[in-house]
């Protein structure tokens, strides 16, 4: 009877830690940044220092910078090839190539007052105004709304959109009190409900979702923990291609899923 009670004893310990995603600290390193951005899938890490993008990698150090448009505000690393940065307070956006050179002229949104900007595939853009709730998907060549959803209390009730990602197949908007999710074609997919949710990363066919008490991934409704803490509340955090970078104090740590 012993012996039965202790093999389900390590069933349900060996359950347990199957269920839950585990890190390891693998590197450390002084970073002279005001604000760390995150790190792209080719090794580059991208920092901000003095309003100016820094962009770090094994082929050296490149830097945009643009006085013109005040506060960079947001800066979307999905593509490396097609950088997107977002000026506020000047309703503009810039996009940037891998060499940090402009691609195209300065886009401006006389008609729309921007809260945030990400990634679409070909030549569009996800943009979202707190103003009318809505999310559209933009085409920057053509300079027109390919597509509108429906204001997001539609969805969730109450919802205003604090943070977005997005890869070619699916976008995501979130606040501290939950995430909604659209496919490619503005179509509903889905809520999810959370608590003090402070950031979410795109990870395998799902997101992981960074709260104020961890991190947990989330994919068909499935919540698996991820075994990450954190001690600096203050600390940025960004996750791609199986890493953690974690900026606090400046230094930069990278923690790798095992």
């Amino acid at each position: 009877m012993k012996t039965k009670l202790f093999l389900l004893f390590l069933l349900q310990i060996n359950f347990f830690f199957a269920q839950e995603i585990r890190t390891e600290s693998v590197k450390e390193y002084p970073l002279d940044a005001d604000r760390f951005i995150g790190a792209d899938v080719l090794n580059n890490i991208y920092f901000i220092r003095n309003n100016s993008l820094f962009k770090k990698g094994p082929q050296g150090m490149l830097v945009y910078s643009n006085v013109n448009y005040g506060k960079l505000y947001s800066v979307s690393l999905q593509d490396p090839f097609k950088i997107i940065l977002f000026y506020k307070d000047f309703n503009t956006v810039i996009l940037l190539d891998n060499r940090l050179n402009e691609i195209t002229q300065r886009l401006t949104f006389p008609d729309v007052n921007l809260s945030l900007v990400g990634f679409a595939p070909e030549n569009n853009l996800w943009i979202y105004s707190k103003d009318d709730n809505l999310l559209q998907l933009y085409d920057y060549q053509n300079k027109n709304i390919q597509l509108n959803s429906q204001p997001l209390t539609s969805y969730k009730e109450g919802f205003l959109a604090e943070g977005m990602i997005s890869n070619n197949e699916n976008v995501w908007l979130w606040n501290k009190n939950g995430i909604i999710q659209f496919n490619q074609y503005l179509i509903y997919i889905g809520e999810t409900s959370g608590k003090d949710i402070k950031n979410v990363f795109l990870y395998k066919k799902g997101i992981i979702v960074q709260e104020e008490s961890g991190f947990f991934y989330l994919e068909n409704k499935t919540k698996i923990p991820v075994d990450l803490k954190i001690d600096n509340p203050d600390a940025s955090v960004y996750f791609i291609k199986d890493t953690f970078y974690v900026f606090a104090c400046h230094i930069l740590y990278h923690y790798q899923i095992m």
